[in-house]
Parts: structure tokens; sequence; C-alpha cells
């Protein structure tokens, strides 16, 4: 008997990790070669089902880096197929195999996303791509085809919508609630990217809209959020997208145009069948979400759904009260703590925060109490407490000692931060909120969002380019104590005329931000 060493990993894991090797006669065949491989690996998947490729890839020093990362997403170029499960082993190593390297690639097989023994219903994926690939004459035949393949998916007929006004989309699945019509699917197809004259998802999110505003449906609108799963279809290419319905109807996609063709590519296979999987499970999901809502919902109206989710914190329930800013990117609402100690409060989501900015300012009286910064999924949570006061941008009736007060509280705040080496970076008057206490005002920063450590800590991506930011302050670049003193010497040009001399051009471009910042958004 002459035994080789052979090393194998499974498609798509870490080649260092996950590399494994295998003893056995090189004069046996394939069939037994997987085999042994299947009871390695030990997965749930037949040995028939099992590919072998054979490869010959370094993962000693001479390694090629590139090769390595491909091996780990899985975008493998293929070896040689290893299929004839009874062709000798030693027809494929005619030389002794480097015990450094790779030899052998397996690939599992596609995930199937139904658990039943129906060969109707295994690898649904393929099925899908097989019939989307295809080239249609017109698009009613792609809508029957593929109209087809949700009803095998999700097991229910989907049907026409026809709304008031006449208009329909292709399909939807409906359910009753209390003698409504409640969607949870919504479809709209192209035949192929480009044909017709709108976008699916467009056209699929604007009947979503139209369904919910038809006069028989307003009173469903005080029930719920009403959410809905949406597939955007053109040609082969399928997206994924939810709608709910708040102060007005919001579309999101859950996933990128995925093409519904074949590669071979396991990862872009599976991704494929978790789609669909997700799709199945959302459905169903909705599905009992709307079965519990009870019928007395109709006849109430919670307020708070217009409102993230979010109402906790520490333990402290609150409830929301209003939207402070009408502009969507600016994530700010205002709320009240339950219980007996009311306390009004700010809720602020952002993608990024400087706590320890916002502790030092509040430390001297210059930024408003500080109460929670958590995580809420890709964002952070900022709650602070609430402080009554106008922006300084919109202050026009102050006398020039009580600006003066101001700009030398604001002074104080950045010194303080400069002191250890922050800088608070966007020091616009839009960020700086007047307070007046019995005859006296005074100021607080209230955006920490960019603040960050001197010389380290960088500028956001895609900065409002119609302000006239100091030298050097760019999307991505690091943040400089200078800007924030560039900041004090416009506030003080704008609110106590104090200007140096400096060339005409300087004067210039001064009073073209000034006269930008105006109609800048805040």
């Amino acid at each position: 008997m002459t035994s080789v060493t052979l090393n194998f990993l499974v498609v798509g894991e870490d080649p260092y990790e996950k590399t494994l090797p295998v003893d056995i006669d090189i004069n046996k065949n394939i069939g037994a070669l997987k085999k042994t491989i299947k009871n390695d690996i030990d997965k749930s998947v037949s040995v028939r089902d099992l590919k072998l490729f054979r490869v010959d890839i370094p993962l000693g020093s001479t390694r090629d880096k590139d090769v390595i990362a491909r091996l780990k997403t899985g975008e493998f170029s293929v070896g040689l197929k290893m299929n004839n499960n009874l062709q000798k082993i030693s027809d494929h190593f005619s030389t002794k195999p480097v015990n450094t390297n790779l030899h052998i690639l397996v690939q599992l097989p596609t995930v199937t996303i139904v658990s039943t023994g129906s060969s109707s219903k295994r690898n649904y994926e393929e099925e899908c791509i097989n019939t989307m690939a295809k080239f249609y004459l017109n698009e009613k035949l792609r809508q029957k085809e593929f109209h087809e393949l949700i009803r095998k998916l999700l097991a229910k007929d989907v049907k026409v919508l026809v709304l008031d006004d006449k208009s329909s989309n292709d399909r939807t699945l409906e359910l009753d609630f209390h003698s409504y019509s409640i969607l949870y699917l919504l479809i709209k197809i192209k035949n192929e990217i480009g044909t017709g004259k709108c976008d699916p998802i467009i056209q699929a999110a604007a009947s979503y809209a139209k369904f919910y505003t038809q006069e028989k449906n307003q009173k469903l609108l005080k029930v719920c959020n009403l959410p809905c799963f949406i597939i955007g279809l053109a040609g082969p290419w399928i997206c994924i997208l939810e709608a709910v319905y708040v102060e007005k109807p919001l579309v999101e996609p859950l996933t990128s145009f995925e093409p519904l063709i074949f590669t071979n590519d396991r990862i872009h296979l599976n991704k494929i069948a978790r789609l669909f999987k997700a799709l199945s499970l959302g459905c169903e999901r909705l599905k009992k979400y709307y079965n519990a809502l009870p019928s007395f919902v109709l006849n109430t109206v919670d307020h708070q759904r217009f409102f993230p989710f979010i109402r906790k914190f520490h333990e402290i329930n609150f409830d929301y009260k209003e939207k402070l800013f009408d502009n969507p990117r600016k994530l700010l609402w205002k709320a009240e703590t339950q219980g007996e100690n009311r306390l009004t409060i700010v809720i602020k989501f952002t993608h990024s925060y400087n706590k320890k900015a916002h502790e030092l300012c509040h430390s001297i009286g210059k930024a408003p109490r500080l109460l929670c910064v958590s995580s809420a999924h890709t964002m952070h949570m900022i709650i602070m407490e609430y402080v009554d006061g106008q922006k300084l941008c919109d202050c026009c009736d102050l006398k020039g000692s009580e600006y003066k007060r101001i700009i030398k509280d604001i002074e104080e705040a950045v010194d303080l931060l400069h002191k250890n080496s922050i800088v608070f970076a966007d020091l616009r008057d839009s960020n700086i909120l007047v307070i007046k206490n019995e005859d006296e005002y005074h100021e607080m920063l209230v955006d920490f969002d960019w603040a960050g450590e001197d010389n380290k800590n960088l500028y956001p991506a895609f900065m409002n380019a119609d302000i006239n930011w100091p030298t050097e302050a760019e999307d991505n670049k690091v943040l400089k104590k200078e800007h924030d003193i560039h900041w004090l010497d416009v506030l003080k040009r704008k609110y106590l005329n104090e200007v140096k001399e400096m060339p005409t051009i300087e004067v210039e471009e001064i009073l073209i931000t000034e006269v930008k910042e105006m109609f800048a958004y805040y």
C-alpha cells in the first residue's frame, strides 16, 4: 500500500485555519477519498454531493497573497475536476505532493432553502436562476414564471391588486384583518433593466403608498406602521425592500440588486438561497405579527408609532413628543421620561459622538447634561437633558455686551477641549445654543458628532460643499485645533465686529462664507 498525505480545504474557508491533511492509499479511487474527506469535515451532506478539484497552491512562505484572499472568499480559479468516483487517486498525482501546498478544494452542495425530501422543492435558488436567466418575449411571460416561483416559495398564490384609481401592480400577498386587507408582500416586475417607463422599485413603492392612502384604508393608518416586503425584479435582477408607513410612506432596500444568473460561485448561490429563505421567514413573521393584533387597535391611536422604536434607557421609559427638525438628516426628537419625576430630554441618533468632549463641556456648564450614550444598531443613541434656548444664528436682538459674554463662554469651552487635545471641529453658530438665565445670557455647545483628537481623528466624508471650511478642513482629513480658532475668529467678526487687517481677497472669502451659511442646511 502506498500512502500519501493530501491537504484539502472547503471552498470559502480560511486556508490557514481550516486546511486539513488526509492520509490515504494513492491507489484507492476518488469515491474513497470523498468518503474520507466527508468524515473529516463532519458535515451533514451526502458523499455523492461533494465536488473535488485538484489544485497545487503554496501555503508556506512562498504563498500568493492574492490567491489566499480569493480562497477565503470562495472566488477561486477552478482546478482539475476529480469527480469520477471510480478513477484512481494516483491518476491525479503522478509525483509526490508538496506537503506545504493545498492539493484539493472541496465544494459543498449549495444550500437548499426547503428542508424536504421532495425533489420538486430542492435547490430552489437554482430553479430561480435557470428560470429568470432566460430571455422572454414580453413582460407578461416573465411575470407568469416569477409568480409561479413565488407560489412555490410561499405556498400561496399571488394576486393582482386593483386600486381605487383603477391602477394595479403586478401581484401582492394580502391577509384579512378584521374586514380590512393588509399587504405583506408587493411585487413589481420589468422584463429587462431599462424597459418600461419606470423603475420597478419606484412603481412598487407608489403602489404601497396609494393603497394605504385610499379612503377606505384611513383607519388602518392608526393601527401600526403597516410593514410590507417589496420585490423589485428587472430581468434576472432582484432586489428586496421593506416599506413602512409612519407620517408618510418610507421604503428602504434590504438588499442590493442581485443577479439571478448562474455563476460557478458557491458564495453567490448561497447568497441567493439565503435571500429567498429570509423572504420566506420574513413573510411568515409578518403574518404572525398582523394576526396577533387585536381588533380594538382599530379604534385607538398609538402616537408613539410615529417615532423610533427605542423607548427606554437605563430602565427608564420615555415618550416621544415631537421631532425637532424637519430635515430628514437631523435625527433629533424631544421626549419626556415616564414616572413621578418627569424629565424633558433630547433623543439623538448619529453615526459618531464624542462622549468625553460633551462631558468636559458640561463640567463647566457649557453643554447640557449627558444621560446616555449607547449603540443602536449601526448608529449611536445620544440622550441628553433638554435645554430651552435659541441657536446663536437665530439671535438678532442681543446687545453687544451680551454677545461678548456668549463669545467668552465659547472661548472657555474651546480652551478646555484644546487642553485635552480635543477639536470641536464644527464650531458654527448653528451648533451654539444661547440660554437666558434671569437677565443673563450664556452659551452651550450642543453637537459633538465631529469632535475628536487633535491631529488624529478625521472629518467625516461628504461635508457640506456650500460652506467655506477652514483650510485643510476637508473630507477624511485630520482635525486640527487651528480650525476651531478659525471659527472663533469668524464668530468674533460676525457678532463683535472684530475685523483684523487682512487682504481684500480674505475679506471677500469671509463674506461669501457668511452668505452661504445663511442658506446652508444646519
